[in-house]
């Protein structure tokens, strides 16, 4: 395989906050190959048999199978359980220890059969796929730490978010990932603390670990999309790319992804609007909106929140 460094962008942050969408826009732009969320492709895709972007089930799409036979000699060649197990082995209220080096090293050394396999995986996404930049939507800033620990990857973060309440309002919804099969659903308590959680470790720990970090709002996003974009080709060292948009606000969704993982949005293609969604706004509980607010608002003070442009 090449021994070029494997340009990795990662997108960290809440579940629900307009992450797939802007994934997909990324997968348009020359050289990106967007991936979905690749921390669950050993549940989801390997084990479970979900569909992937591309409408096909996980085991009959031939992106996969050509990556998995790459990266390891063919789809049965891995053992996909003890890649699940070992995935979920490091989660997020694991990354506080990693402020102690003995700690960290220990644990990083348990690990390194993992990250070797992982190496494997996303080397052979960028020879298959032929791209220069791969766009991992994992969110989970434990998985994303662990990525700063495989030297053949060159990583970039975008640290996505949305306000607390939307995301709150929409984990309460029921949403599909695929036709059928339901996202499970979060009370707005459990909502709240994911997403102080999911955010403070990915500025905590993922911005040290990136060879750079970009904060962007899911707000400011749709307000001006060519912007934020023009922002995140910049970070990545991409700038002058051509942009997938037929308008200020209207995407061309033209090309397949192959996303192991993510909600139906994943499966949109040809024009598409981007709009603003505030139907938490004027439909979230009053009691349920304070309470987010409530439990949230240092984060919220901090992102800007609180600006009367987004409250």
């Amino acid at each position: 395989m090449n021994d070029e460094k494997v340009k990795v962008l990662f997108i960290a942050g809440n579940g629900r906050s307009g992450s797939t969408i802007l994934h997909n826009i990324l997968g348009q732009i020359d050289g990106f190959c967007a991936l979905g969320e690749l921390r669950e492709i050993w549940l989801r895709g390997a084990i479970k048999n979900y569909l992937c972007g591309c409408g096909n089930p996980f085991h009959d799409c031939a992106f996969w199978r050509q990556v998995l036979t790459t990266a390891y000699g063919g789809p049965d060649a891995i053992d996909v359980q003890e890649m699940y197990r070992l995935t979920e082995s490091f989660r997020i209220p694991h990354l506080p220890f990693t402020y102690l080096p003995g700690w960290r090293k220990k644990e990083i050394e348990r690990l390194r059969p993992y990250l070797n396999e992982l190496t494997k995986l996303y080397q052979a996404i960028q020879a298959i796929s032929g791209s220069r930049v791969i766009v991992d939507s994992s969110k989970n800033p434990s998985y994303g730490y662990l990525l700063r620990f495989i030297p053949e990857i060159e990583l970039y973060v975008l640290h996505y978010m949305r306000d607390s309440p939307a995301v709150a309002y929409s984990w309460s919804k029921k949403k599909e990932f695929q036709p059928g099969i339901y996202m499970v659903r979060k009370k707005p308590i459990s909502s709240a603390m994911q997403w102080n959680a999911r955010n403070l470790t990915a500025e905590l720990f993922m911005r040290p670990q990136a060879k750079q970090f970009l904060r962007l709002r899911y707000e400011d996003f749709i307000e001006n999309p060519q912007a934020s974009l023009a922002s995140i080709l910049e970070m990545v060292g991409e700038s002058g790319r051509a942009l997938p948009l037929l308008a200020s606000h209207v995407v061309d969704l033209n090309q397949t992804n192959h996303s192991v993982f993510g909600n139906e949005v994943r499966f949109q293609k040809g024009p598409v609007t981007l709009r603003l969604d505030n139907r938490w706004r004027t439909n979230m509980d009053l009691r349920q909106k304070l309470a987010v607010s409530a439990l949230t608002w240092p984060l919220r003070l901090r992102y800007g929140y609180y600006n009367q442009h987004t409250t």
